[in-house]
């Protein structure tokens, strides 16, 4: 596994990463890390690190009946079911991957 950021507790590295590549379609492995734009690593690094951090302070899974969340200009809704694999990321986290373009579903 490719990690983004460095992080000092292993298990919750590895589970942000695994998050971030489920929520970019595996396209960071596909393409190849090293092969993306800085603009997009860094961003990566920035979300792994958000991730991380919202993981060990316990703050990422949302409320239940939540059905949306907004932070500045974005917005995301979940509709009947529940949020699936958004309502494990956290709100920067989402914003920086956001900005990559990797989670695009029609690239």
């Amino acid at each position: 596994m490719v990690y983004y950021c460095d992080y000092p507790d292993r298990d919750i590295l590895e589970r942000a990463c695994a998050l971030i590549d489920a929520l970019t379609f595996g396209r960071i492995r596909e393409e190849g890390y090293e092969n993306l734009s800085s603009f997009q690593r860094e961003n990566i690094r920035l979300a792994a690190l958000a991730q991380c951090k919202a993981m060990e302070g316990g703050e990422v899974t949302l409320p239940l009946g939540v059905k949306s969340f907004s932070l500045e200009d974005y917005t995301v809704s979940f509709g009947e079911n529940g949020g699936g694999i958004y309502s494990y990321i956290d709100k920067s986290a989402y914003i920086y991957l956001m900005q990559t373009g990797l989670m695009c579903r029609k690239l």
